[in-house]
This record gives structure tokens, C-alpha cells and sequence, in this order.
């Protein structure tokens, strides 16, 4: 990471931005905003706490909606680097989120973020991280039904994600059906089991060329691809963008 904060646009009605917080000495006391901030976290931890005695841990992946005024506390558990976009009109973007929200995606929202960053139509781009945004919220209220095989099978993936992970192991593993394993999962994460692999593969990746000076091809081994190749095209279906062009956007 070559800078602490990088503004890569900023005009009357939006910032978007990167910036990195050192562990421990970045911690900001209780404090507000008075802008809409959407804040996608890129590698690290952190704890934060609203007013209201709300608390979320959160991992890379994890994307913050906090809105203005809203009192809350930032504890960086480990040097975290967040992709944040600020809305200081946001009746102009048409966002209406008036509620303290952390959402750890599941369809990963860093391709929404990319084209902030490279597009010039930032009123469309913004329209499109809200539906993305809305979308994972939706799911986030269904999780809360969510069987708990079914949470032990996405905490197995998380915690295995380099390694191949084959549905038949995840039957025996939870006494199910490979059948019935793969309806509940997309049921409830919106994409098979294959897929939620492979974003947290994407991500770990990101991650580890944020925190590392890495080639492509290490990168790619660390975090379960076969070779470079696979790792790259993974991650252009899966974000529309290759990771060198990822990597120049968010200037790492």
C-alpha cells in the first residue's frame, strides 16, 4: 500500500476514497458523520459500536452502511484498509438507508466499488450498488432462519476455502443429502456451494495482494486456484475485471 488515504473522486455530492487504519493506534472514539457513508473492508478486522450498544466484528468482505449522525465507535483489531464512498447528497443518489447496517456479502459487492472508481456516471453506478446492497440485506434478514447445518456448512467453507471441497464430504459431515445440502445452501446464500467458494477465494486473494508483494501466480497458489490462469479468470467472472486492473484502480 503505497499512501494512508487515496481520494480517487470528489466532487459536492460524493467521495470515494481508500484508507488505511493502523491496529490499535487508528482507534476512534465514540463520533458521527454528517454524510452517508458505505465502506467496503479489504483485509483486517474491526470492532465497532454504536450508541445504542450495537456491536459488529467485522472481516474483510464486510461491507458497513452507517448513515449520517449515527454515534459509533471504530476498534482496529488487526491494520484494516477500507474502500469507502461518502454521500453528501443523498436524496440527489436517491439512498434512503436510514439504519446502522453491517452485511458480510455474499455476492461480492467489489465489482460495484471497481466501477465507482472508474466510472464517469457515478449517479448509475450508485443506483447499482443499492440494488446490490438492498439484495444482501434481504438475505441477511433470511439468514436469521437460517437452518444451523446450513450455517456449519458456509463456517467449513470459510474456514477451508483453498481447499478443494467436494459436496459429498459436506453430506456426511452434516448427515444430509448431497441433494439436499446443495437446494438448502443456494436456498439461503443465494449461490451454490462452488460459487461462495470461489468469492472467498477472490476475496482472500485481494487481501493477500493488499497485505503482500506477491506475484499473480503466488497469490494464486496461496488461496486454492490451480495456477495464475484459473485465479484470473476467476476473478474477471466473478468482478468483470481482471486483477491487474482491479489492483491499478485501488492504486496497489
Amino acid at each position: 500500500m503505497q499512501t494512508r488515504h487515496k481520494t480517487y473522486y470528489r466532487d459536492n455530492s460524493i467521495q470515494i476514497s481508500k484508507t488505511l487504519y493502523k491496529k490499535t493506534e487508528s482507534d476512534i472514539p465514540m463520533h458521527s458523520h454528517n454524510f452517508l457513508t458505505i465502506s467496503l473492508l479489504l483485509n483486517g478486522s474491526i470492532v465497532e459500536k454504536t450508541s445504542d450498544s450495537q456491536i459488529h466484528h467485522a472481516n474483510l468482505g464486510h461491507v458497513s452502511i452507517k448513515p449520517p449522525k449515527v454515534l459509533h465507535s471504530d476498534d482496529f483489531v488487526e491494520d484494516s484498509l477500507f474502500l469507502s464512498i461518502k454521500i453528501y447528497d443523498w436524496e440527489y443518489y436517491q439512498l434512503d438507508f436510514t439504519q446502522w447496517n453491517w452485511v458480510a456479502e455474499h455476492k461480492t459487492l467489489l465489482p460495484h466499488f471497481l466501477t465507482l472508481i472508474k466510472e464517469r456516471n457515478k449517479k448509475e453506478a450508485v443506483k447499482e450498488l443499492k440494488s446490490a446492497i438492498q439484495y444482501c440485506l434481504e438475505q441477511k434478514i433470511q439468514s436469521v432462519q437460517t437452518p444451523n447445518w446450513v450455517l456449519d456448512i458456509a463456517a467449513y467453507i470459510s474456514e477451508n476455502y483453498e481447499e478443494t471441497i467436494l459436496i459429498t464430504e459436506i453430506a456426511k459431515r452434516v448427515g444430509k443429502h448431497p441433494f439436499h445440502v446443495g437446494l438448502f445452501f443456494k436456498r439461503y446464500y443465494g449461490v451454490d456451494i462452488k460459487t461462495y467458494q470461489q468469492y472467498l477465494r477472490i476475496q482472500y486473494s485481494l487481501a493477500t495482494a493488499v497485505e503482500q508483494n506477491k506475484s499473480l501466480t503466488e497469490i494464486a497458489y496461496q488461496n486454492g486456484f490451480s495456477d495464475q490462469s484459473h485465479f484470473c479468470r476467476t476473478f474477471k467472472k466473478i468482478t468483470q475485471f481482471t486483477p491487474k486492473k482491479a489492483l491499478h484502480l485501488i492504486d496497489v
